[in-house]
């Protein structure tokens, strides 16, 4: 497996993979509807937002994207493909989303986690530091972490 950074042409792949990823936990129709807006990645995206792939055999298995600028930063998005899970591909996911955030200057993330993703976040270090609110369904809040990013 290797991990590089997305090209424009896989945005609606990498989009497509990300629902598929949430419909793994059994969340119903109408919210997968409102959740393919959120987790929608652009063609424009790609860069700005820092986007990387895991890619084995010229299919991509999952992906993350980290933005901002120095001192902080957000892991926005990390999915993996759901035929794929426990494979140990969200763990390289992580170490190499960390590894960029150390490169680009960031000293910490935020994480606004789905509820069934929060064990694998604490797992890597990440600790909880409150909620947001959901954007896809009122009254549902999402949990907040936030990882220190080790010196080297």
């Amino acid at each position: 497996m290797r991990l590089r950074s997305a090209r424009p042409d896989e945005a609606v792949f990498i989009s497509d993979l990300a629902v598929r990823s949430k419909a793994y936990w059994g969340y119903d129709e109408k919210f997968l509807a409102g959740s393919r807006v959120q987790l929608a990645v652009r063609p424009q995206d790609v860069a700005e937002r820092r986007v990387t792939v895991a890619e084995r055999d010229g299919t991509i298995l999952g992906f993350y994207a980290l933005e901002g600028e120095p001192p902080a930063g957000v892991l926005d998005l990390m999915f993996v493909d759901p035929d794929h899970l426990r494979e140990g591909i969200g763990r390289e996911l992580w170490d190499h989303a960390v590894v960029t955030a150390r490169t680009v200057g960031l000293r910490r993330f935020t994480i606004d986690s789905d509820p069934f993703a929060e064990k694998f976040y604490l797992a890597m270090g990440a600790i909880r530091t409150g909620s947001s609110p959901s954007a896809v369904r009122v009254g549902r809040e999402l949990p907040q972490l936030t990882f220190t990013v080790p010196s080297a």
